[in-house]
């Protein structure tokens, strides 16, 4: 897991800050998982605004999926 998933996991519930003993599928809220990862994806893309002014209304979507893959640790 990396770390940046794993702060995901920990915001949303999955696992418990501090091995507090209150972590698992029981406190794990699925819905709060996807959106802080959809928040991330958008933050994401929204850093993508450093590209040529030709490219700001439509970035490459291999640069885009290249930088969501970098930010969440699949790739370096």
């Amino acid at each position: 897991m990396t770390a940046k998933i794993k702060e995901l996991a920990i915001a949303a519930g999955l696992i418990a800050p501090y091995a507090s003993g209150h972590e698992g599928l029981a406190n794990f809220d699925f819905r709060r998982f996807a959106e802080l990862i959809l928040d991330d994806c958008e933050k994401v893309i929204r850093q993508q605004q450093h590209l040529p002014v030709g490219f700001l209304t439509n970035p490459p979507v291999e640069q885009v999926i290249i930088a969501i893959q970098k930010h969440f640790g699949v790739i370096e």
